[in-house]
């Protein structure tokens, strides 16, 4: 479980220029390598020392091979840590085990989810939350042209899973899904800084009710630029179901933001879907190192290297 630390100003300078950005690495000789890894970085949580003028960094990541499975093998020789273009020292590397962490389920509800869909999404979610640890803390929001919680953040996951079983769909509504997904990040706000995520699943564009006209307040760029502003950063994990959705647009969310993007083709799929997200979330990596670093702007590169398969995270 990561330890609940209050987030300072200067600490959170140490990352407020780190990037979401992944780059292909390359053999030496000429020969590029077969890049099977998929290295997302999702969440970083640098904690000043007590006593010390240095911070212990914690680096959330996942691991996935060309077969879009979750690695589970790594080790701390299998990762390079380069801050500022100098190499460092890893401290540890290690699955996060039964760390806590905070969930937010953002669930459209539209006319267009009635039946079958709004059905298996309730008990898709249901299982991921039965998944959940003990500690866990999970929150549900539905939208439409609306956005409503449904529970605030609560370990108490039965309650949770009844407050699901009310949800409806709403007739005659759109889809403001940016405003959602923006009012999901005010939520996390306020909780802790600490292990968290937004999960977010859709089967429709950003459109009001019977027009093509966006139906957000907010734009894209808003939620990306609040999900990883330094106060409020918080990775977002997207979900599509069906071909009524702007897939581009949710993977860029996903991949700014540090979350990654799922596809679930019909609505049976999305047990499925949860599942490997859940899998995702209990078999993250937490590497930590220490940073003697000032406050201010810094890099930090993140390798892979196992079994000549490579990734780089920046």
């Amino acid at each position: 479980m990561s330890t609940k630390s209050s987030f300072s100003r200067p600490i959170a300078y140490l990352i407020i220029a780190l990037l979401v950005t992944v780059i292909l690495a390359s053999l030496p000789m000429t020969t590029m390598a077969k890049t099977t890894y998929d290295l997302v970085i999702h969440f970083i949580n640098p904690v000043l020392k007590s006593g010390e003028a240095v911070y212990d960094v914690a680096v959330y990541f996942t691991v996935m091979d060309e077969n879009d499975k979750l690695e589970k093998d790594l080790g701390k020789d299998d990762f390079t840590t380069t801050e500022d273009g100098k190499e460092m020292d890893i401290d540890s590397v290690e699955l996060v085990g039964n760390e806590p962490i905070d969930t937010l389920v953002v669930l459209a509800n539209s006319g267009s989810m009635n039946g079958g869909p709004i059905d298996s999404a309730r008990d898709a979610i249901k299982e991921f939350i039965d998944d959940l640890g003990r500690d866990d803390n999970v929150a549900i929001l539905t939208f439409n042209d609306e956005n409503t919680p449904v529970i605030d953040f609560t370990t108490d996951h039965d309650k949770a899973k009844e407050k699901l079983d009310k949800v409806e769909t709403e007739t005659r509504t759109g889809s403001c899904l940016y405003d959602a997904i923006y009012n999901a990040i005010d939520m996390m706000t306020k909780r802790p800084m600490g292990r968290r995520t937004i999960v977010v699943l859709t089967d429709s564009k950003d459109l009001a009710y019977d027009s093509n006209d966006a139906c957000s307040i907010r734009k894209i760029d808003d939620v990306t630029d609040r999900a990883t502003d330094w106060k409020t950063r918080v990775p977002i994990n997207t979900i599509a179901l069906g071909d009524g959705v702007d897939e581009k647009e949710l993977e860029r969310i996903s991949t700014l933001t540090g979350g990654r993007y799922r596809y679930a083709e019909k609505h049976g799929d999305l047990s499925d879907t949860f599942n490997e997200l859940s899998d995702q979330i209990r078999n993250e990596y937490v590497l930590h190192y220490t940073s003697t670093a000032a406050a201010g702007e810094h890099s930090l590169y993140l390798d892979v290297d196992y079994r000549d398969s490579k990734d780089q995270e920046s």
